[in-house]
């Protein structure tokens, strides 16, 4: 058991060990992995994921390791975009606001409301699938959430209505979003129209009439107080009218959950269900505790990392004990 590694000047190195844990972080960093095992390599990095390439997976897996059944994103509930870094501004917290979104092809793709209780648990499986969505307000809408914020642009209902302590990142008045909005909008990743119409050509759809069919049929929605299509709660239906904006969106994530199939000694099992002897994967890379869509329990990726990082350790010093 050991690693074979190189240097930046290509020199190889060789350690020798009698047992290993791999605790890489994932492969956040490596587009084409992202591609392999999550379809898709449009994520914004919130975190420190291009530093984790996948290495500790790609590792085991060419000594006979089994990958687990459900390898996924780490996905956070802020708004993000590859273009204008949104991290420090408002413009992050309309995600919570539970507008009316729309894909690459223009068409409602989900229930919005699931975007504020709590989006690492409900909106991202719907999200993930589409590599970048736009979300669509009113300068009405707009001038609410400057003035009141999320909570205060329904009124304190859904403070009631979902259980839940991301909205309250933004239930807060947002003093700067129009100014936030206007430099995305001077950068390109957001427009302003009078109408659906225009709005669909300043996107750039390449069916215009997919997107002003989906907004009329919303507001039809929104005069019926049923959702009809998706379920959002009657509280969320408000009709568009007046000027229109739209955001550009990405998915941000914080790094990839699972990777290499493990037992409950942490130790990374074969295709046959066999452990290999000395192999041991904790942290984000090894399979089994997640399953998608990620856990409303908050801080479940640092409580697992503590778990089998501990777990591999004791386990990893019995077994060198052995030998």
């Amino acid at each position: 058991m050991g690693v074979e590694a190189k240097k930046q000047d290509g020199t190889k190195v060789i350690v020798h060990a009698k047992a290993v844990i791999v605790a890489t972080g994932g492969f956040g960093g490596n587009p084409a992995l992202l591609r392999r095992f999550l379809f898709n390599d449009q994520f914004y990095d919130r975190g420190l994921t291009t530093m984790c390439s996948g290495d500790g997976i790609l590792m085991c897996e060419a000594i006979g390791a089994q990958l687990g059944p459900e390898i996924m994103p780490h996905m956070q509930e802020f708004g993000a975009n590859f273009g204008f870094d949104f991290t420090a501004n408002y413009i992050k917290y309309i995600t919570y606001a539970g507008f009316l979104q729309v894909n690459s092809e223009g068409l409602r793709f989900m229930d919005e409301s699931r975007c504020i209780s709590d989006p690492m648990g409900y909106g991202c499986a719907a999200l993930r699938v589409q590599g970048y969505y736009y979300i669509i307000m009113t300068q009405g809408m707009l001038d609410e959430l400057v003035e009141k914020g999320v909570d205060g642009y329904y009124n304190g209902e859904l403070a009631t209505y979902f259980d839940t302590g991301i909205m309250s990142r933004a239930i807060t008045p947002l003093p700067t979003l129009q100014d936030n909005l206007n430099l995305t909008i001077e950068k390109g990743l957001a427009w302003k129209a009078e109408t659906p119409e225009e709005l669909a050509q300043m996107i750039g759809f390449t069916d215009p009439s997919v997107f002003v069919e989906q907004f009329n049929r919303y507001n039809e929605l929104c005069a019926e107080g049923v959702d009809a299509d998706f379920g959002k709660i009657p509280q969320m239906m408000r009709p568009y009218e007046g000027t229109l904006y739209a955001v550009r969106m990405a998915i941000p994530i914080m790094g990839t959950l699972g990777g290499v199939k493990i037992n409950q000694r942490i130790e990374a099992v074969d295709t046959n269900e066999k452990p290999i002897p000395g192999l041991y994967v904790a942290g984000q890379e090894g399979a089994g505790f997640f399953a998608y869509p990620y856990y409303e329990t908050k801080c479940s990726t640092s409580t697992n990392a503590y778990t089998t990082g501990r777990l591999a350790a004791l386990n990893a010093s019995a077994y060198i004990d052995t030998l």
